[in-house]
């Protein structure tokens, strides 16, 4: 995720929600290394526009902003 093409790969997937839904339960992980990484990766997919719009859409888009 860390290029403009990894992203562009993972934000026009079609498993891209089922991939969001999934990493952000990982979110409030009691292992920090993971939450971390997890965060680290919803970080880099708002760097673009779609990514923004994907979290901000996503059904769990609410716990995703407050975690």
């Amino acid at each position: 995720c860390s290029s403009k093409e990894g992203r562009d790969l993972i934000l026009n997937h079609a498993c891209i929600a089922q991939m969001i839904t999934n990493t952000s339960s990982l979110l409030s992980s009691s292992n920090p290394w993971i939450a971390s990484n997890v965060a680290l990766v919803l970080a880099r997919i708002t760097v673009e526009e779609l990514g923004c719009q994907t979290i901000l859409t996503h059904l769990k888009h609410r716990e995703i902003l407050n975690e």
